[in-house]
């Protein structure tokens, strides 16, 4: 049997428990507070590759179609990766999921200081994808800056900026070749020049009876003159030629010699080859690789094409002095006594 005391004793240990309770409890029950991030970064590419492999905080969204340790996993997040890597929606859910849960574990595994870097380059991520490439798209490039480059490409003069495009849009007519060539310096006597003319010919004879004409063939019929008595060098790195000495210098910024060419546009069809011939730098046996046809565009006509290709360098120079205003903007100095 129980005494009173005991009783007593029994209540104030249970009064004692539920007190401890009703401190150990919020009187609101168990809640699992939102993690406090970042905003999600605009869709689409992002010119600053090594950014773009960081992974941003993902803000709270009521869209959200999956919780990873109370991080959700938004449907929009869903819908670019399926765009992005051509999958259906269960295998881009699944791959979100799997790229959080690994980050929350690298996470686990960091220090301090590396946790405060990468919020740093995420931030940064942030504000490069919001106040810079949403202004900067290839579609903010006006008109009237198209056409100065447009002019600037055409015109016959040399171009720092657009030097690779040179005459891109209207041109005449281009060909890309490869040479065997004895230079100068081995034609020392007329015996000579008779006996490499010779050695050229015999070479184009055998080249004119193969069965399948390509470079690869014309680079092989260089080994049927790789031990005879003259150095013979083959020559394959050409930019396409014009018959134009302007297309030709304000491209690549080579005159090249006028037998060359007209030998070269003599040549009927593509992996043909032309006779031997002889200029100032040596004696030639050329190979006609490409044709590029004549072009006669408008600007109106190439005004999509140009914007795209030069996209990426009009954001390159848009970004270097959107750094420079962000450093006038939050320029410090220091002034410091100086120590002695």
């Amino acid at each position: 049997m129980y005494t009173c005391s005991d009783t007593a004793g029994r209540g104030r240990y249970c009064l004692l428990f539920f007190f401890f309770l009703s401190v150990l409890l919020p009187a609101s029950g168990c809640r699992r507070k939102a993690p406090v991030t970042a905003p999600a970064p605009v869709s689409g590419p992002s010119l600053w590759e090594p950014l773009s492999l960081l992974r941003p905080i993902q803000s709270h969204q009521k869209d959200s179609v999956a919780l990873v340790n109370g991080v959700p996993i938004s449907l929009d997040q869903v819908r670019r990766q399926m765009a992005k890597a051509n999958m259906d929606q269960r295998t881009a859910l699944s791959t979100l999921i799997e790229e959080e849960l690994v980050f929350q574990a690298a996470l686990g595994e960091s220090s301090r200081k590396e946790k405060d870097s990468l919020y740093k380059s995420t931030a940064v991520y942030h504000l490069i994808e919001k106040d810079f490439e949403r202004k900067n798209t290839p579609e903010s490039i006006s008109d009237d800056s198209l056409r100065n480059v447009y002019k600037e490409i055409q015109a016959p003069a040399f171009s720092k900026s657009f030097g690779s495009f040179k005459f891109l849009f209207a041109h005449s007519e281009w060909r890309r070749p490869l040479q065997l060539i004895v230079k100068k310096k081995s034609l020392v006597s007329k015996d000579v020049v008779s006996s490499v003319t010779s050695m050229f010919s015999l070479v184009k004879s055998w080249y004119d009876l193969q069965p399948v004409k390509s470079p690869e063939s014309f680079q092989q019929s260089a080994w049927l003159v790789q031990n005879s008595y003259y150095e013979v060098d083959f020559e394959n790195r050409f930019d396409p030629i014009s018959m134009k000495w302007e297309e030709n210098f304000y491209r690549s910024g080579l005159a090249y010699d006028k037998k060359f060419k007209e030998a070269l546009f003599a040549i009927p069809s593509e992996h043909e080859t032309s006779p031997p011939f002889r200029t100032r730098h040596g004696i030639h046996w050329v190979f006609y690789k490409k044709r590029y046809p004549a072009q006669n565009n408008s600007f109106e006509e190439i005004k999509d094409k140009l914007r795209e290709k030069l996209s990426l360098s009009f954001r390159t120079r848009a970004f270097s002095a959107w750094m420079a205003g962000l450093r006038k903007k939050y320029s410090a100095s220091i002034t410091a006594r100086s120590i002695r």
